[in-house]
């Protein structure tokens, strides 16, 4: 029978492989995505018309944008309710 801590340093190595195979895995990904798309592109928005850059920027772009603001509700959500259960606590 194996040690709890081997256990332990086993699952700690797993978890690392996995993490690794992941970081592997979405590089390649945005390396074929960066390949694939090179074609200059321009969004139309309205009255508005961005200069052209390749397509793979403005997937960049739009993901960062889309990682900022889902960051920023979850943490104004977090602060709502760590500020409600102060209030309900006093």
């Amino acid at each position: 029978m194996t040690q709890p801590a081997e256990t332990g340093q086993t699952v700690k190595i797993l978890k690392r492989i996995g993490l690794i195979v992941l970081a592997l895995f979405v590089a390649v990904l945005g390396v074929i995505l960066s390949i694939e798309n090179r074609s200059p592109t321009s969004i139309k928005l309205w009255l508005v018309e961005t200069p052209e850059f390749p397509l793979v920027v403005w997937l960049v772009v739009v993901f960062l944008l889309g990682l900022l603001v889902g960051s920023s509700i979850s943490f104004f959500v977090r602060l709502r309710e760590k500020w409600s259960n102060r209030e309900k606590s006093t």
